[in-house]
């Protein structure tokens, strides 16, 4: 132990026989693994994963610990108040922990590779290849997975790490997020789901200066859900209700990231990362509802098209240790369509809602789609006078903007629509702030 960093030699703690770094890491003084791949050394959860001071897909613990081999590690090194820019520890206070991999002398130029296979009853299967490629100058890792038994590589967790990663901005003064990309995470209350998913992370080394990281992950999926309920309603009928809930999804979604990083002295660090994802979804819901003699149904399709770019500029200088800068700039660019169909057995809402009664089906559609531009730029500097005091200037200017437009209507059973406009329904709005 040293200041705020741990290392670890395992050769002291383990068998030997162990295949996954986890199942090492297990065997570690202080450390836990959860049964999803989420490390935590002394009860706080580790946030970024390196391979030889490198980044594993983003720092992702889940993906590194689940399936790089044990026999390459030969020192296991966590790291308390990580910072990404070494010299900025002692000025930034992060709550971030880092657990960096070392490989082992001879091992750090290595190619290995394995896959899983599994089949079962009912057509079940299971495939997972793995291949792994280290080098000083390169790295190319790649992991897959085909299967229809609810395995899903990430959790909703990654996912947020993989869109955005970390960065020193505070949150947007207005988040929406209906991106879809919960796909990749796993879910326990389901009747059948096949996934495909695909991650490869790369790294090389430019030159003496100049580093670039990048990792693509693709991930489709289809899935079955079914809820059946029985409700009972504390009244004097005793009324119950069984009711049924039927849902059907299927989508694409990935997340691509490239980040470039020059070093050109040990009191200069500038980093650019570009940010893409893209989501295509079609979800269906049917809901059946059975209370004494009246029988109810709703059935609900949504098709969400998303897209979103972003990226982000950061500059770092310390000519003494004094005086230290950093200019942080962030732009954004999002985009969401979604198509909702609602069929109704009943009027709903008929006091509100200008709908034409036409006996027993109502169909309503809503078409949504919004576009957002987020900007920010900020300075900070940090002028160290003595040990206990410090003074931090800092000014930044914030840009946010957006347009929501949503239309709102009936389709009957011509064909026509029916619109809602003269209703006052429909949305058509434009929000800007600068800060």
């Amino acid at each position: 132990v040293k200041k705020d960093t741990i290392t670890y030699r395992p050769d002291t703690f383990i068998s030997g026989n162990e295949r996954k770094l986890r199942e090492m890491l297990e065997k570690l003084p202080g450390v836990e693994v959860d049964r999803e791949g989420n490390v935590k050394v002394y009860g706080k959860e580790v946030t970024d994963l390196l391979v030889d001071g490198k980044s594993f897909f983003g720092g992702d613990t889940k993906l590194g610990v689940n399936n790089i081999p044990a026999d390459v590690v030969d020192e296991v090194e966590v790291i308390d108040d990580y910072q990404e820019v070494s010299f900025m520890k002692g000025l930034q206070r992060s709550e971030r922990m880092a657990m960096n991999i070392k490989l082992k002398e001879g091992k750090n130029r290595f190619l290995f590779g394995e896959t899983q296979a599994g089949g079962g009853t009912e057509d079940r299967y299971y495939i997972h290849p793995t291949i792994f490629y280290y080098s000083p100058e390169t790295t190319l890792n790649f992991i897959g997975s085909l299967n229809n038994v609810n395995e899903s590589p990430l959790s909703m967790q990654d996912v947020m790490r993989f869109r955005g990663g970390y960065s020193n901005f505070t949150d947007s003064p207005i988040n929406t997020f209906d991106s879809n990309l919960y796909q990749f995470a796993s879910n326990p209350d389901i009747l059948h789901k096949k996934t495909l998913f695909g991650a490869a992370n790369f790294t090389h080394k430019l030159s003496n200066s100049l580093n670039m990281e990048a990792y693509s992950i693709v991930n489709q999926q289809r899935s079955n859900a079914l809820n059946t309920s029985e409700i009972v309603y504390l009244t004097q009928k005793n009324l119950v209700e069984n009711r049924e809930d039927q849902r059907k999804n299927k989508g694409l979604s990935t997340i691509n990231n490239i980040k470039l990083r020059y070093q050109p002295n040990m009191a200069t660090d500038v980093a650019y990362t570009i940010v893409a994802d893209y989501t295509d979804a079609d979800n269906t819901q049917n809901i059946t509802s059975l209370l004494a003699t009246e029988d109810n149904n709703i059935y609900t399709n949504n098709t969400p098209d998303n897209f979103e770019v972003a990226q982000n500029l950061r500059w770092s200088i310390q000519p003494k240790y004094e005086h230290t800068s950093e200019i942080n700039a962030n732009h954004s660019f999002k985009k969401g369509n979604s198509l909702t169909d609602w069929v109704f057995d009943k009027p709903l809402f008929s006091d509100i809602i200008p709908s034409v009664d036409e006996g027993d089906a109502y169909n309503f559609l809503q078409d949504y789609t919004s576009s957002t531009h987020t900007g920010q730029v900020e300075y900070k500097h940090y002028w160290v006078l003595n040990n206990t005091n410090h003074l931090y200037p800092f000014v930044g200017l914030h840009f946010y903007n957006q347009s929501y437009e949503t239309t709102d209507s009936q389709v009957l059973n011509d064909g026509t629509e029916n619109s809602f406009t003269d209703a006052g329904f429909n949305n058509d709005l434009n929000y800007q702030l600068i800060d």
